[in-house]
């Protein structure tokens, strides 16, 4: 994560009032990631961590957008890493590592949230691997998430 805020610094996205370290709720300065407003998009860079087959990922709800401050941890149960993320080469040569379509998919539509009805509707225009997405959605749907603290 320091490597992300100091690429986000370095483009000018770093907002401290959007990090997890400055959450007054994050006594224990815990990495829960930080979110960039990407034009006008506020965008999650969140660490995670696989451990027993599980994945365990960090995030920070934030009062901006969320209407309160908190410290979440989701766990989902028996997935493979490969079907979550993949490496992609970018057109001017660099490459990344980024989620697969099936795992967005799959969190935007367990999410529920009216917001990522468009997400969903241009991914589905791209196309997705079947197989990948129906190991991926049932692993999201059996994925738990505890709140580690909770601000006002």
């Amino acid at each position: 994560m320091p490597a992300v805020r100091d690429w986000l610094a370095a483009e000018g996205l770093y907002d401290p009032a959007l990090d997890s370290l400055n959450l007054s709720c994050n006594s224990g300065h815990g990495d829960f990631g930080a979110h960039a407003s990407v034009d006008g998009v506020l965008v999650s860079f969140c660490p995670f961590f696989f451990e027993g087959g599980d994945l365990h990922q960090r995030n920070a709800a934030l009062v901006a957008a969320d209407g309160f401050d908190a410290l979440l941890e989701a766990t989902v149960p028996g997935v493979m890493e490969g079907d979550l993320f993949e490496v992609r080469a970018l057109p001017g040569g660099a490459v990344v590592g980024c989620a697969t379509l099936e795992s967005v998919r799959a969190a935007k539509v367990v999410s529920g949230r009216e917001k990522d009805a468009l997400d969903v509707a241009e991914i589905d225009q791209i196309g997705c691997d079947p197989a990948r997405y129906a190991r991926v959605i049932a692993a999201y749907e059996a994925m738990s998430i505890a709140c580690v603290a909770h601000g006002e």
